[in-house]
Formats: C-alpha cells, structure tokens, sequence
C-alpha cells in the first residue's frame, strides 16, 4: 500500500532530478548564499531563468521557487520596527511564468515590509487567462498610473482604470507620450496628458564581470556537487539492513 502512493511522488521527482541543472541546484550541500540575507545586506540578486537553456517547466519551477523564497524574506523584516526596515525591490520579468496566489497577496500586503514590485508582461490577458485575482490586486494597489502606447484590449482596461480618456486614445499614443492618474497626497488627480524623456543610458557592459565574481565567490564547482549527490543517492537507495 505504501508504493501506491509513493509511486506517483517518485515520478515527479524523477522529472526533476533527470534534469542536470535541476538536479544541481536542489542538491543536498551546504548553500553558499541565502535569499534571507539579500535584504539586510542590501545586495543586488539577478536570477536568470532562460527557458531556451533550461526549458519551459524547468525556468518556470525555479522563478516560482525563487520569488516565494523572496517573499518569504521580506516577511522576515516583520520582527523589526518599521522605520528599521530595509525598503528594497522585486522586479519580475514576463510575471505570468511565475504566477501564484503568493504574488496577489504580496502586491498588497508587502508594502508593509517596504517591499516594492516592479512586474512587466507583453499585455494583461497573460495574467488573466491566468488568475484574475492576481491582476484585480496589481490595479487594485495601484495609486499613481502612466500608461503609453497599447493593444486594444489594454486599452480599454487602462481608460477604464484611469478615466477622462477613450480607449482610441490609448492605441494612438506617441513614443513617450503617456497618460497619467496622479496620486498626489493621497488623493488622486484629474488625469492629464504627459510626456518622457525616452532617450536612453549607455550600457556598462560588465556583465562578464559579475557573473566571474560571483562565481568565484558563491559556486562550487559542477564535478563535486554532482560527486555529492552521486553519494548521497547512493546511500538513500542502500536498504538500511544492509548499512549495519
């Protein structure tokens, strides 16, 4: 009775751990680097998920895992009075890869912990489809709103959301033109039109350096953590009869 259902839970594993980069990052070994100690430390944390590299469930489980971890974090800063609290961000790009019920309650729960989130996707109907809960708490939380150039769909949730204007206006927007609901001393302003400064910064072009310190730093090399999980497999297969 117990294989029956302990089979179904092999088999998920199994899609995980013959995955070699799943495997490495999930495995038993001492972490060089706790996402609890990113705040305090005020450190810039960059995790790139490409689903080209790792593919689509595997960057999906890993970026869910990754922005739970985050806000598990963040929450930590509750034991702290609240001007001792560290004000950071989260951003998140394409957010309808990792949607979960933890997100909806972040955008309007975190800012206690002085969380921000900066989320981008292609259009809402991403996060829709998806849950709308999630995207009912991003514009539900929302104060100040600009919104540029977009698809009709979008347009007519943002003329909704910001009033005065037509969804027609919306789709016809310029480059750097926007239109505005201003949050000014917690009332919101009559919207008006506006427009940005699109003229953008130079690269610095360091990646290659950060991704050298950081290795140097935090990794272990690939041979000794598979060597480790090797071992450990190894003993978690052995019948207990056998190690005595």
């Amino acid at each position: 009775k117990n294989q029956e259902w302990l089979s179904p839970i092999e088999n998920k594993i199994k899609k995980i751990t013959q995955n070699q980069f799943s495997r490495n990052v999930l495995s038993p070994y001492k972490p060089t680097f706790q996402f609890k100690d990113a705040i305090p430390r005020r450190s810039i944390l960059v995790i790139r998920l490409s689903k080209r590299v790792l593919g689509q469930r595997t960057a999906r489980l890993f970026g869910t895992l990754a922005v739970s971890a985050l806000l598990s974090a963040a929450r930590e800063q509750d034991v702290l009075p609240y001007d001792q609290r560290v004000p950071h961000f989260l951003c998140i790009d394409e957010l309808q890869h990792v949607v979960s019920g933890a997100l909806a309650t972040a955008f309007s729960e975190h800012r206690h912990y002085k969380m921000g989130i900066i989320s981008t996707t292609q259009y809402t109907e991403q996060i829709s489809n998806i849950d709308r809960n999630l995207l009912a708490s991003m514009f539900g939380n929302i104060g100040t709103l600009l919104a540029f150039r977009s698809s009709n769909s979008d347009a007519r949730l943002l003329a909704e959301q910001i009033g005065e204007f037509a969804p027609q206006q919306f789709t016809a927007l310029g480059l750097g033109e926007m239109r505005v609901r201003l949050l000014f001393d917690g009332d919101v302003v009559v919207p008006f039109k506006a427009f940005s400064d699109h003229n953008h910064f130079e690269p610095h072009n360091r990646g290659d350096e950060f991704i050298d310190y950081v290795r140097q730093r935090y990794t272990v090399p690939r041979a000794e953590v598979e060597a480790k999980y090797a071992r450990w497999a190894r003993i978690q297969l052995i019948d207990p009869a056998e190690l005595k």
